[in-house]
């Protein structure tokens, strides 16, 4: 019986972490679409900070922090929402 919920537990964990970190690219290909419908010289400071947002987020993703990786993307996308 313990084997069964281990495994159970095992494969519930891998899924959802497989499924977190396939979240971070689909986020970031939201941000590059958004940011080619923002005009960036009516606001640079905003595309700026949502550019190092996006670039932190996925370097945070490439080192295995999936979690943190997709906070700061789904911030850049909030802040590209003008």
């Amino acid at each position: 019986m313990k084997k069964i919920i281990t495994y159970t537990l095992t494969i519930y964990l891998l899924f959802t972490s497989l499924s977190s970190a396939g979240m971070c690219p689909m986020v970031d290909n939201q941000i590059k679409q958004s940011l080619a419908k923002v005009d960036e010289s009516a606001h640079p400071e905003i595309v700026s900070i949502a550019k190092s947002l996006k670039d932190q987020g996925m370097e945070l993703h490439a080192s295995g922090d999936h979690s943190k990786s997709e906070e700061l993307l789904k911030a850049a996308i909030r802040l590209l929402d003008l």
